[in-house]
């Protein structure tokens, strides 16, 4: 009957809601503690709820859920936090210091070295998102250092080979790096709390989140994680691959 398909769509919602609501406080929390925030007891605490309804939250359920769903950013919520708790953002530096700063020059990104090359200015390419373990080559840009691609990225494929330079990993490096997966899945009840639970495990931190379903039942999930190095990306995938429901993996 009708009134039995309602009652079945508000228990769905209900539990799509609870896992957002799950996951919403697994980002925050991840988020307190990258912040060197520590705030007890997240689901009843005052400042959180100020924050909330700084956010146009009624309630701290409704602000978790929203982070869960990807609609709102950790970031976000701390962005309204720190003022609540007393911190004060630093000055604006002025345009003289940022020139100086400029001029002095970066360090290279911990975890890679550039052959022949020190104290240039090195970058991870925004398209192919390389990771430790993987295979790499530099580009030299004028004036913006060194770009570290994939070996097999089509753009240092298409580089001018008189700008490519040979860089590699530094083993001894124990930073983290940033990647994104997109699942999809069949829009059952629990597909996304066994995906929280698996990067919980595998200590994969969870930066966002972005999470919608389709007309089709289909559970769209995008994740922003940190992560060790190419094989543990490697063997977080293949364990979301096996989860009940899920159809596909891919890092994008």
């Amino acid at each position: 009957t009708s009134h039995a398909k309602t009652k079945i769509r508000q228990w769905i919602r209900r539990q799509e809601r609870d896992q957002s609501i799950l996951l919403g406080r697994e980002i925050l929390e991840r988020g307190l503690e990258h912040a060197r925030l520590n705030l007890p007891n997240i689901m009843k605490n005052e400042q959180i709820a100020a924050a909330a309804e700084e956010l146009s939250f009624h309630t701290i359920p409704d602000l978790l859920a929203n982070v869960g769903y990807g609609k709102i950013s950790a970031n976000q919520v701390l962005g309204k936090l720190r003022p609540i708790l007393g911190y004060v953002e630093q000055k604006e530096p002025g345009l003289v210091s940022k020139m100086v700063s400029k001029l002095r020059g970066k360090k290279p990104p911990a975890g890679i070295k550039v052959k022949g090359l020190e104290g240039i200015l090195v970058r991870f390419a925004e398209c192919c998102h390389p990771l430790p373990g993987e295979k790499v080559t530099g580009f030299i840009t004028r004036g913006r250092g060194v770009t570290v691609h994939k070996n097999e990225c089509r753009h240092i494929m298409e580089a001018d080979p008189e700008r490519v330079v040979e860089v590699w990993w530094d083993s001894s490096d124990q930073d983290l790096f940033v990647t994104t997966l997109r699942i999809i899945s069949i829009d059952k009840k629990g597909v996304l709390a066994d995906i929280s639970s698996i990067l919980s495990k595998r200590d994969a931190n969870i930066v966002e989140a972005d999470i919608k379903t389709t007309m089709d039942k289909k559970g769209i999930f995008r994740f922003t994680i940190e992560v060790q190095n190419y094989q543990h990306l490697h063997d977080i995938m293949g364990a979301i691959k096996k989860v009940e429901n899920v159809l596909i993996v891919e890092r994008l």
